[in-house]
C-alpha cells in the first residue's frame, strides 16, 4: 500500500499536470548507498529550481524520519527528511529520494509499489541509479571507466557521447538493490527506462558519489558544474584521515 502527500493541493493539482511528460529519477539502494548520495547531489545544487513537493509512505518500506539533510534545520527550503521524499526540479525531473531499506523480504513488494505509483501517474520515461559490488567482478573490467549505461530507449546521444554502454544481464547484479525487479516491471511495462550503473566497494562512498554524478552531468547538464556537498556528509571525527570532501568541480576527477 502506498500514500502520497503533497505539500499542498495546488502543488498537488501542478505536479498532475506534468508529470505524464517529465522523466523520474529513482534510486535502487544499492552498494553504498551511493544512489542515494547522488539524489542528494541532485537536489542540493538543483535549487532554486528545485522544489520538495511531498512525500510518500510505503507499508513496505521502512518508516524514519530524520533532520534536515540540506542545511540549517531553520531552512525554510527544507524540512524534516522521510524514508521516501518527493521533488522536482524545472518541471522535468521527479527526484524519488528513498532514505530508508524495505521491510526484510518486502523488497520485491515495495518494487511493485513504486511500478504502481509510476503506472497510476502514467509516468513514461525512468531514470535509474544503481551500483553493483565490485568486489564481486573482475576489476580490471570496470576500473577505467566508472560509469556505463544501458536503455530501452533507442535514442540517447548525449549518453553515448560521454558514457559507454554495457550490457547488463537481465539476472541479479550483487548489490545493486532493486534494479533487477524494477527492470523486469519496466520491460513488462510501455515505460522507457535507462539504467547507469556504477562498481564501487562497500565503504566510505561520498567521493563515488560526487564521481559518478560528474559523469552523468557531464552528458545531461542536470546542476552547474561546481558542486555543493550536504551538510549531511559532514565527516566525524573517526573519518578524520580519510580524503577530505568538499566543493568540487565537475570538471575534476575526484
Amino acid at each position: 500500500m502506498t500514500q502520497v502527500s503533497f505539500c499542498s493541493e495546488d502543488v498537488r493539482r501542478s505536479f498532475f499536470s506534468v508529470i505524464g511528460q517529465a522523466t523520474v529519477v529513482l534510486p535502487t539502494v544499492s552498494c553504498g548507498n551511493v544512489d542515494q548520495m547522488m539524489l542528494d547531489l541532485l537536489i542540493l545544487n538543483g535549487l532554486p529550481s528545485l522544489q520538495r513537493i511531498g512525500s510518500v509512505y510505503s507499508s513496505n518500506l521502512q518508516c524514519i524520519i530524520g533532520g534536515n539533510a540540506f542545511g540549517d534545520d531553520a531552512d525554510a527550503r527544507f524540512v524534516p527528511t522521510t524514508s521516501m521524499d518527493l521533488y522536482m526540479l524545472n518541471q522535468s525531473l521527479c527526484l524519488f529520494q528513498i532514505r530508508s531499506q524495505p521491510k526484510e523480504g518486502l523488497a520485491a513488494s515495495f518494487a511493485h509499489d513504486l511500478m504502481a505509483l509510476l503506472q497510476e501517474w502514467k509516468v513514461s520515461n525512468v531514470i535509474l541509479f544503481s551500483c553493483a559490488d565490485s568486489t564481486f567482478y573482475d576489476i580490471s573490467e570496470v576500473r577505467e571507466t566508472f560509469a556505463y549505461y544501458t536503455t530501452s530507449s533507442t535514442v540517447l546521444k548525449a549518453v553515448d557521447e560521454s558514457i559507454p554502454s554495457i550490457d547488463i544481464p537481465h539476472i541479479h547484479l550483487e548489490g545493486t538493490g532493486l534494479l533487477a525487479t524494477l527492470r523486469t516491471l519496466f520491460d513488462a511495462s510501455n515505460i522507457t527506462y535507462t539504467i547507469f550503473i556504477g562498481f564501487v566497494t562497500e565503504g566510505s562512498n561520498f567521493n563515488d558519489a560526487i564521481r559518478f554524478i560528474q559523469c552523468i552531468n557531464a552528458a545531461f547538464h542536470f546542476i552547474p558544474e561546481t558542486i555543493q556537498i550536504p551538510s549531511s556528509w559532514k565527516r566525524v571525527d573517526s573519518w578524520a584521515g580519510e580524503e577530505k570532501i568538499g566543493r568540487a568541480s565537475c570538471r575534476e576527477r575526484v
